[in-house]
């Protein structure tokens, strides 16, 4: 099953956050009209990447590595702050 191609930095990037956030208290944020828009050039620039990825590795390693990636990260990653955490990097 071929995820999207956002799907796999956003796991990395969430098994990541998992670790950091034992490390650093949660603060509330505000998607603003500037982060929306940085977050649909990020979904095109993310299946770009995907696709050089799964030409790299090949579909069925890639697939394979989204889906420990899975086992590893909640099942539902989408948190309402997670745009105003990359703001933080």
């Amino acid at each position: 099953m071929s995820s999207s191609g956002f799907e796999l930095p956003l796991r990395l990037l969430l098994a990541f956050r998992m670790i950091i956030d034992e490390l650093h208290a949660e603060k509330i944020v505000r998607l603003t009209p500037r982060g929306a828009d940085a977050l649909t050039r990020s979904a095109r620039i993310f299946g770009t990447l995907r696709a050089r990825w799964a030409a790299e590795l090949g579909e069925d390693r890639l697939q394979a590595l989204e889906a420990d990636l899975r086992t590893m990260t909640p099942a539902n990653p989408w948190r309402l702050d997670t745009p105003g955490w990359f703001g933080n990097l």
